[in-house]
């Protein structure tokens, strides 16, 4: 089943930012959790279920671009409204990029915050039902990426880069049909039907792969 409580986590070293924000979403959810270490969230957050998360990244033990490639990396799949204090375009991108669902620069006005909890609110609730759509485990430990061929594996990496056809083909040196044939197949392979469900079966494959080398280390 879907979590049908919004829980919002902010993280930020500054206390002023975590009381604003705070503040500011009064109302907003069933809970508001303020954290001001990152590595304690980080910590927290393997175990905990993904919600909302506003992310300051101007942060001296880790930037909110770490904390949230950390977090893609253990699988946590929270919404993430990334924080500045200050203008950066160059940060902004790269977040919207990597899938920060929204970057909002304070001070900023309370319904701008509360627009922005509300977008990332209905990305986690299409995030969670995605999850419910990905193929079962396979048995044995073995993974979807395993049943790739080493052209088709790379091409899936690439499409989960966010790579387009015509770049891909340019990239590996194929035309576009071969590209286009290779990305079918895998997908067929992999059981998903959507460049999200994709992503998301590679990101669970990898992250099963990290674990059976951990226990095998």
């Amino acid at each position: 089943m879907v979590n049908t409580s919004l829980v919002v986590h902010v993280l930020s070293e500054d206390s002023q930012i975590r009381e604003r924000l705070c503040a500011a979403l009064g109302g907003t959810a069933d809970r508001i959790i303020a954290w001001s270490s990152p590595a304690e969230f980080m910590k927290t957050a393997r175990t905990m279920i993904p919600g909302v998360l506003i992310l300051d990244h101007f942060m001296l033990q880790m930037s909110g671009i770490e904390v949230y490639e950390k977090l893609r990396r253990i699988q946590r799949d929270f919404a993430t409204i990334l924080i500045l204090s200050e203008p950066r375009i160059d940060v902004a991108v790269n977040a919207m990029r990597l899938g920060v669902t929204n970057v909002l620069c304070i001070p900023t006005e309370r319904e701008m915050v509360c627009d922005a909890v509300f977008e990332a609110a209905q990305r986690l609730d299409r995030i969670q039902r995605e999850a419910q759509l990905l193929p079962p485990l396979l048995p044995g430990g073995k993974t979807y990426l395993s049943l790739l061929t080493r052209r088709e594996n790379e091409v899936v990496q690439l499409v989960c880069d966010g790579a387009t056809n015509k770049k891909i083909s340019m990239q590996l040196g194929i035309c576009r049909k071969t590209v286009e044939r290779h990305r079918s197949n895998a997908m067929k392979k992999m059981r998903v039907t959507s460049v999200a469900g994709l992503t998301r079966l590679v990101n669970r494959d990898e992250q099963l792969m990290l674990c059976t080398h951990a226990e095998a280390g």
